[in-house]
């Protein structure tokens, strides 16, 4: 998403008219932490949030607190905010993110075992690497039908 793109948020918050305080005092508050957040520079719009996964899942998740599909795009970006959005906001798969939870290991693991309860495809590629070992185990005993060729 382009920084000269708007998301319109304010359909998605319960009192619009407070999102205006939100924007001014409350994000730079709640965004403090972040590493990329400059509060000098911040100017009361949403671009953090509309280019950075952190942060539009962070928003959604303890702003909004229900599926924003502006966000979703942004939030699959990276595998672990994917993962998380299914886990926390969908309570369901999220397809746009699973190409990029497919390329982890363990949020590959997550994911087939806590939300779809089902063996992951897309994902067991990654959890062959060796670096993945312990999801690997864990992965394949859940799922013993899935073929494997341990590659120790």
């Amino acid at each position: 998403m382009e920084a000269e793109e708007s998301v319109n948020l304010y359909r998605y918050y319960n009192k619009p008219h407070d999102l205006y305080e939100f924007k001014k005092v409350t994000t730079a508050k709640f965004f403090e932490w972040y590493d990329g957040f400059d509060e000098d520079e911040y100017d009361g719009t949403y671009v953090e949030i509309a280019n950075s996964p952190r942060l539009a899942f962070m928003y959604v998740k303890y702003i909004i607190g229900r599926p924003v599909p502006e966000l979703e795009s942004v939030i699959a970006q990276e595998a672990k905010f994917a993962y998380q959005y299914a886990q926390a906001i969908l309570k369901a798969p999220f397809p746009e993110g699973e190409p990029v939870i497919a390329q982890s290991g363990n949020y590959s693991y997550y994911y087939a075992t806590s939300i779809l309860e089902a063996p992951f495809p897309a994902g067991e590629e990654n959890l062959k690497n060796p670096k993945e070992k312990v999801w690997r185990n864990h992965y394949y005993r859940k799922y013993p039908d899935r073929q494997y060729k341990d590659l120790r």
